[in-house]
């Protein structure tokens, strides 16, 4: 759990435009149930959703996605519900009331399934754009580094490559050649 000195966690998410639009989709809701579950301190910053591609939530997530979070006590700040649920859990789960120690057990909890059996050309069609538009933002990330993160190899390279031989289905692995990816 949390100590008493811990500043808030700031934590970016979209709020409804009218009554008539679904709610903002699962993912913030997410990191907020285990913010909540661990005691951590956090605010709320709240933006519409026809904002997410612009300032200020561009300069704590490129992407223009939420969730986002700023961590004040660590100087921390992360994107994707994923990475943000899995370092608040390495950064404040101390008594592992969520997770597990064991070997096994600790890395069935980060086990996904995640294929479709339907061809759905609307679905197609979405994500061949969502794609092109992430791998916009992965070149904007890019400029002007070799690297993803810091100086070298990471994981999260070795992640995006193994990417790269799934991409022909969206129609953009010219588009990595251009980067160095293809």
């Amino acid at each position: 759990m949390t100590g008493n000195t811990m500043k808030p966690i700031r934590i970016w998410l979209t709020r409804k435009l009218t009554w008539r639009l679904p709610a903002p989709g699962p993912n913030p809701w997410k990191v907020v149930f285990v913010l909540e579950e661990l005691g951590i301190p956090y605010e709320v910053k709240s933006i519409k959703f026809d904002h997410v591609k612009d300032k200020p939530l561009t300069d704590v997530n490129p992407n223009g996605r939420v969730p986002a979070i700023e961590d004040p006590s660590t100087d921390q700040t992360l994107w994707e519900s994923g990475a943000i649920i899995t370092y608040l859990v390495d950064q404040y789960d101390t008594e592992h009331a969520l997770t597990y120690t064991g070997l096994a057990d600790k890395h069935h909890l980060n086990q996904f399934v995640n294929l479709h059996p339907e061809k759905l050309p609307s679905a197609i069609d979405r994500y061949t754009k969502q794609v092109t538009r992430v791998l916009g933002v992965l070149e904007g990330w890019l400029d002007g580094k070799d690297w993803l993160v810091g100086d070298k190899m990471t994981y999260a390279v070795m992640v995006w490559v193994s990417w790269n031989e799934r991409l022909d289905i969206a129609n953009v692995r010219s588009w990595l050649g251009t980067i160095g990816f293809g």
